[in-house]
């Protein structure tokens, strides 16, 4: 009789368990993955590099995206820039010099997305958002990989989906 009455109370604690707070998978950008706490310390970082109240986790996340789309480009049309050309794009062309280290790895984003647009070999672009592994937590919606972008139809918080999952 007692075991009728633990079995569902444990099946509930797995349950909540499943579901716990942990640190979690925000975005896998290509090669790298990010953590909630990563991506949290990059938007706490721009925010008080930057003056501002907040930065929207989401925004940091489209942008890691999007720069990991354009590190595929850069390999596939063998002009790589180097941190420094990047923190120089970033200081010169949008007005953004930071010293916090978690802020950098934004403004790098930041000044890979510049360069990105200005690509203009659309069959580079395709075959570069083709090639680029990106999967996303939910909570920030779904990666459209037509637009590099992230739309805001977000499904389940607490489950990873893949690009591919989507198409």
């Amino acid at each position: 009789m007692k075991l009728i009455r633990v079995v569902p109370a444990l099946a509930a604690v797995a349950m909540l368990a499943a579901c716990s707070p942990m640190p979690s998978t925000a975005l896998v950008a290509g090669d790298t993955t990010y953590s909630e706490s990563q991506v949290d310390a990059i938007a706490t970082g721009c925010a008080a590099e930057l003056g501002s109240d907040a930065v929207p986790a989401r925004y940091v996340v489209q942008y890691l995206a999007i720069g990991a789309v354009f590190d595929q480009v850069a390999q596939l049309t063998g002009t790589v820039p180097t941190d420094a050309d990047l923190d120089e794009i970033a200081t010169s062309g949008l007005g953004v010099a930071v010293a916090d280290q978690d802020c950098v790895v934004l403004t790098r984003a930041l000044a890979k997305s510049q360069l990105l647009s200005a690509v203009t070999d659309t069959a580079v672009v395709t075959e570069a958002v083709a090639n680029t592994h990106i999967e996303l937590n939910p909570m920030y919606g779904t990666w459209d990989p037509t637009g590099e972008t992230i739309l805001t139809d977000s499904g389940s918080l607490s489950v990873l989906v893949s690009a591919t999952d989507e198409q």
